[in-house]
């Protein structure tokens, strides 16, 4: 049997990029008071359209979904691998500020 399944806690670093059918932003997760990871997440769907609505700088953010690891080799012929969040929900953990915003789409 095998599972892919991440929840993250984090702040959102910028404001989401919209490409085609994908949203895509970063968020920082603390590990503990003196480290903090950053991840990339991609959205599709639903999730895209409230994460390019709603998704903002600062704003803390739970991000549910699977990782998945990115491979290629760069114009130096080194072998780079990114690994990022491919989202199938996302939920604003801070109160709205506009009252018709949802709190989440998944």
């Amino acid at each position: 049997m095998n599972y892919n399944r991440v929840i993250m806690i984090g702040r959102a670093t910028k404001e989401p990029e919209a490409k085609e059918k994908v949203t895509k932003f970063d968020i920082a997760v603390n590990r503990n008071k003196e480290e903090t990871d950053f991840f990339r997440v991609s959205c599709f769907d639903k999730t895209a359209e409230f994460a390019n609505s709603y998704v903002k700088k600062g704003k803390l953010l739970l991000v549910e979904g699977s990782l998945r690891n990115n491979s290629w080799t760069d114009k130096e012929g080194k072998q780079r691998i990114t690994t990022e969040i491919i989202a199938n929900r996302v939920e604003a953990l801070e109160k709205k500020e506009v009252s018709d915003v949802p709190e989440s789409w998944n």
